[in-house]
């Protein structure tokens, strides 16, 4: 494989580590904020249907027992009517998001025969009233509207708490699976790392081995071969024959090798030239 291949796959794996660290922390920590803003919309949309409904069950009793006091008063049947009417839409709002969380479609769906038993019961004690039975519309108060309403309201408290349950198994959830995407980000940049020292020790074995020595040696090896000068040893190690100073060692051997017959054929020249002009002297 080339240099130039070599460095490329490196800094592709080093890229491609980061990248799906990076990926996998930031698609990860999105998909659990989402999910855990859903459940956070839900839960608070169910908690005030839930005390809303509370309050109207409250309203609605108080009410009552303002007719029951004061039948003529008018302002405490319009707040008997309200109560009911928030009561309703509060229950509405509720089965309309309880979808978002597991088992609370049941949950509040089981609170339609509450309500209703408590309706029911109300209705015996207007009855009684609009008859005029005072006591009997106090008995039925206490016999069978508050009663009534002690269910619905235990039934009310017990899913709050399972609302305040789930939200901290929710949070602790979130916390975890934050955590986990934590360690794999972690260990994909230490992964990613790994493989950057990698590819920068072996990128420097393969220069080294490529040149047989150091950078900056073979640099000076070179220069000290362009300037002439042949007599400088070179370091190669003895089973190194491929790399850049081993050429530059054969390249210096052969050199040497060609100066010394071109020296020999020098001086046999001038040999040939002072015979030749001997001669010359001896003819002249």
């Amino acid at each position: 494989m080339s240099f130039r291949n070599r460095l490329l796959l490196g800094m592709g794996l080093i890229i491609t580590a980061f990248v799906t660290a990076i990926l996998i922390a930031y698609f990860g920590l999105r998909t659990t904020a989402g999910s855990f803003e859903n459940f956070l919309d839900g839960t608070s949309a169910l908690r005030q249907s839930y005390r809303e409904m509370y309050a109207q069950g409250l309203q609605m009793g108080q009410a009552l027992r303002n007719i029951t006091l004061d039948p003529e008063n008018p302002k405490a049947y319009q707040n008997l009517d309200k109560a009911r009417d928030d009561f309703a839409i509060a229950r509405q709002t509720a089965a309309s998001v309880a979808g978002r969380i597991d088992g609370f479609t049941a949950k509040v769906a089981a609170l339609e025969p509450l309500a209703a038993l408590q309706a029911e019961a109300q209705k015996e004690v207007m009855a009684a009233l609009r008859a005029g039975e005072i006591d009997a519309a106090k008995s039925l108060i206490n016999s069978k509207e508050t009663p009534a309403w002690r269910k619905l309201k235990q039934s009310l408290l017990d899913d709050l708490e399972v609302l305040k349950q789930l939200t901290q198994q929710e949070r602790l959830r979130v916390a975890k699976e934050a955590e986990q995407r934590q360690h794999i980000t972690l260990i994909l940049t230490l992964l990613a790392i790994g493989i950057g020292g990698a590819s920068v020790w072996t990128t420097l074995s393969y220069v080294r081995r490529e040149l047989g020595g150091e950078p900056a040696y073979a640099r000076a090896v070179a220069a000290t071969i362009a300037t002439g000068d042949l007599s400088q040893p070179i370091r190669v190690e003895a089973t190194d024959n491929h790399s850049l100073l081993a050429t530059l060692a054969r390249m210096q051997s052969e050199l040497r090798d060609l100066v010394s017959v071109l020296a020999k054929h020098a001086s046999a020249v001038e040999q040939n030239v002072q015979s030749v002009s001997r001669a010359t002297q001896d003819v002249a």
